[in-house]
């Protein structure tokens, strides 16, 4: 049986030239912030628009890999402006991960196709495979240069973040878990690792992370991430507020985040009151 749910349209590069921006597109490329922290947010765009009216044009930007950034892309939209005059603008997030003046390279390929070679994709069977026969012209587009400051303190959060606690029970006995949960909201660096409760001597720690999302931005990651704990103890608990640093890329300052310090009571149950006297199956089952 044949599925006929669409067309698909693979480009076939037919050529490899490299030709002066100016014959085919006008291009910028542009970041809101040149100086900013190791981990701080920062949003990068490129807009490239056609210049040669003649054919068809499609544009490529692919971001290079490197250990001194993290880049995702955001968004990527096509303007049609008129025949043959297509504009294309991407939007990038990255944080970078070292200090110092560090490049941001990218891959820029326009694909030029004519009229004919894009009115083949809409001819014959729905079932075939239709090739774009393109032109391509690889860019020698000059690197984005930021210079990053590293921290002169430590940080555990860049970003505009806040903490809640919450406690279930304060009073349990020594058979039940005291269960506490914190939930961790903010927008900024995702990359973090944190635990807002420490060990603590005579209480046994059961503990779950949840990312409830974690949503790209021009900002930085949107962040809803839950930490549940069960604690199980034989004598009374305290447990400890915890402070986190931080940094406000948008207020440009440094400040701190806490959890709640929380007091569980636990009454310690006899064993005997839990133990049913009575033997089932009796022992003198076994022997008659």
């Amino acid at each position: 049986m044949k599925n006929a749910l669409g067309k698909l349209i693979i480009f076939l590069t037919l050529s490899v030239s490299v030709l002066a921006q100016t014959q085919l597109a006008k291009y910028e490329l542009t970041s809101n912030k040149s100086e900013v922290f190791v981990k701080e947010a920062v949003e990068i765009t490129f807009v490239a628009e056609q210049l040669n009216h003649h054919d068809v044009m499609y544009f490529f930007l692919e971001p290079k890999a490197s250990q001194k950034y993290k880049i995702v892309l955001l968004n990527k939209e096509a303007e049609r402006l008129a025949y043959h005059d297509k504009k294309t603008t991407f939007t990038f997030l990255l944080f970078p991960l070292q200090s110092g003046k560090i490049k941001v390279g990218f891959d820029f390929t326009i694909k030029v196709a004519s009229d004919e070679a894009v009115a083949q994709v809409f001819q014959g069977s729905r079932d075939n495979v239709k090739w774009i026969e393109t032109t391509d012209a690889k860019v020698d587009l000059q690197p984005l240069t930021l210079s990053v400051k590293e921290f002169e303190q430590n940080v555990d959060f860049v970003g505009e973040f806040n903490i809640t606690s919450s406690l279930e029970k304060s009073e349990i006995n020594s058979y039940e878990n005291a269960n506490v949960k914190y939930n961790l909201n903010g927008t900024g660096y995702d990359a973090f690792n944190i635990d807002p409760i420490d060990a603590m001597d005579g209480v046994k720690v059961f503990s779950s992370i949840n990312d409830h999302y974690n949503q790209a931005t021009a900002d930085g990651y949107v962040i809803h991430r839950e930490f549940n704990y069960a604690l199980v103890a034989s004598k009374d608990v305290k447990i400890q507020k915890k402070e986190f640093k931080c940094y406000s890329p948008k207020n440009k300052k440094f400040y701190a985040i806490a959890t709640q310090e929380f007091e569980v009571k636990v009454t310690k149950m006899d064993e005997s009151t839990l133990l049913d006297k009575e033997e089932y199956p009796k022992t003198e089952d076994y022997f008659e």
